[in-house]
C-alpha cells in the first residue's frame, strides 16, 4: 500500500516534470553516434535550460502548457541550423522533436489542487491510490520498488514470522541531493522517516529528495536503487522492530542490507518484468544505479557490511544441500535478522567477526574447518536465526 503526498510547489513540480522528460528523451533517441553528438548535445542543453526557466523566473505555469513550450525551444533551435546538418543529426534531431510532440499531446493538465494530488482530476492510479499525472512514474518506481521488497519478505521469512508489507507514503520534495556521501552525482537522495505521519494506516514515510533544476540521466537510472535502499532496508526494518533508530553507522542497515538491495536491483535490471507505467527509460541504462551501489563501498561502515555479507552468501552457497540455494538461505537469513530488535552494537558485531573470521574457499587450506563457518553452515541445516546471531556473537 503506498500514497503519494507531493511537498513540491507548482514552480518546483513544472521543473521537474520537464528536466524528467527531456532527460527521458535523451536516453530514448539521442545516441547517433558521435558526428551528431555535438550538435544533439546543445538540443538536451537549450532544452533543459528552457524546462528549468520556472525555477528562475520564480512563476508557474500549468505543466502541459509548460512541456509545449519546452518542445517549441527545441523544435526552434533545430530549425534555425536545419540546412546545415547532416542527414543522421537531423534525423535525431527530429526523432527527439516527434517524441516530445507526442508526450505534450498526450499530456492534459488541470487544477492540481496546490499540490494536493488527491484533487487531481488528471490523476492515474496506482492499485486503488490515485497519483498525479505528472508524477506518475516516480510514483510507480517506489510501488515497484515495494513489491520486489514484499516479494522478497514473503519468501524469506516463514510463516511463523511473517509480516505484512509495509504501508508507505511517498514524500516528493526539493532539496540537495547531498551527494549521497558519494562522488557520485545523482540529482536525487531518499531518507525513510517516522516522522511526519499524519495516519497510523501508515508505517513509514520514504522521503524523496530531488534536487530539482540540477537532475541528470544518472538520476533516472539511480531512483529504483534509492527505492529499494529505503523500503528493503529501512522500511521493513521499521515494522519488525519499530523503536529502533538507525543511522550511517548502522553496519548492517547500510551495508548487509544494502548488498540485498543490490541484488534486488540487479534482478529487476537483468530479468524482472516491468511493471505497466514504467518507461523503458528508467531501467534502460542500468550502470549508473550498479555504478552508485559500487561506489558506496567505499564509505566505511558500508565497506566492512558488504564485505560480510558477500562471504555469508559465498559460504552458504558452498554448503547449501539440493533443495535450496545459496541465495535464498542468503535471503532467509538477512530478512529475518532485519526484522529482530537486536541492539545496534550486536548488528555491528555480528558484521565485524563475520568480516574479519569468515573464510571463503582459497583463503585456507580448509575453510570448512573454521568456527566461523561453522556457524554460517550450521544455519543452513537448521535455519534457526537466534542461534546464528548467538554463536557468531561467541565466536
Amino acid at each position: 500500500m503506498m500514497l503519494h503526498q507531493d511537498q513540491l510547489d507548482d514552480i518546483e513540480r513544472c521543473a521537474l516534470v520537464a528536466e524528467l522528460m527531456v532527460l527521458r528523451l535523451t536516453e530514448r533517441h539521442l545516441h547517433a553516434g558521435p558526428a551528431a553528438a555535438p550538435f544533439l548535445d546543445v538540443l538536451v542543453e537549450r532544452a533543459l535550460v528552457e524546462a528549468r526557466r520556472p525555477l528562475k523566473r520564480k512563476r508557474s505555469t500549468p505543466v502541459d502548457t509548460h512541456l509545449q513550450a519546452v518542445t517549441n525551444s527545441a523544435e526552434a533551435y533545430v530549425e534555425e541550423d536545419r540546412d546545415s546538418l547532416d542527414a543522421v543529426t537531423l534525423t535525431a534531431a527530429e526523432r527527439f522533436l516527434k517524441a516530445a510532440k507526442s508526450e505534450v499531446q498526450g499530456f492534459t493538465c488541470t487544477a492540481c489542487g496546490h499540490g494536493s494530488l488527491l484533487q487531481c482530476s488528471a490523476s492515474m492510479p496506482i492499485g486503488n491510490v490515485p497519483v498525479a499525472r505528472c508524477l506518475h512514474e516516480l510514483a510507480v518506481l517506489c510501488d515497484w520498488a515495494i513489491r520486489l521488497a514484499s516479494d522478497l519478505y514473503k519468501r524469506s521469512l516463514p510463516l511463523q514470522h511473517a509480516i505484512a508489507p509495509p504501508r508507505i507514503v511517498l514524500s516528493t520534495i526539493r532539496g540537495s541531493s547531498g551527494r549521497n556521501r558519494l562522488v557520485v552525482d545523482l540529482g536525487c537522495s531518499a531518507r525513510c522517516k517516522l516522522d511526519g505521519l499524519q495516519s497510523k494506516s501508515f508505517d513509514a514515510v520514504v522521503e524523496l529528495v530531488l534536487d530539482v533544476g540540477n537532475l541528470n540521466v544518472e538520476t533516472m537510472s539511480a531512483l529504483l536503487y534509492v527505492f529499494l535502499h529505503e523500503v528493503t532496508v529501512h522500511a521493513y526494518q521499521r515494522i519488525g522492530a519499530p523503536k529502533r533508530e538507525t543511522s550511517h553507522l548502522d553496519n548492517f542497515a547500510e551495508g548487509w542490507m544494502d548488498y540485498v538491495a543490490e541484488q534486488l536491483l540487479r534482478a529487476a535490471w537483468f530479468g524482472s518484468p516491468v511493471p505497466p507505467g514504467v518507461p523503458v527509460e528508467w531501467r534502460k541504462s542500468n550502470e549508473p544505479g550498479l555504478r552508485l551501489c559500487e561506489a558506496r563501498r567505499d564509505v566505511a561502515g558500508v565497506k566492512i557490511g558488504y564485505e560480510a555479507a558477500w562471504r555469508v552468501f559465498t559460504a552458504l552457497s558452498s554448503c547449501a544441500g539440493p533443495s535450496e540455494s545459496g541465495l535464498d538461505l542468503f535471503h532467509q537469513l538477512s530478512c529475518g535478522l532485519n526484522v529482530r530488535q537486536i541492539d545496534v552494537n550486536d548488528r555491528n558485531s555480528l558484521v565485524t567477526r563475520l568480516a574479519m573470521q569468515l573464510p571463503v574457499d582459497g583463503e585456507t587450506p580448509v575453510a570448512s574447518s573454521q568456527p566461523a563457518w561453522r556457524v554460517v553452515a550450521n544455519f543452513a541445516i537448521n535455519k534457526d536465526i537466534d542461534a546464528f546471531l548467538r554463536d557468531v556473537l561467541n565466536l
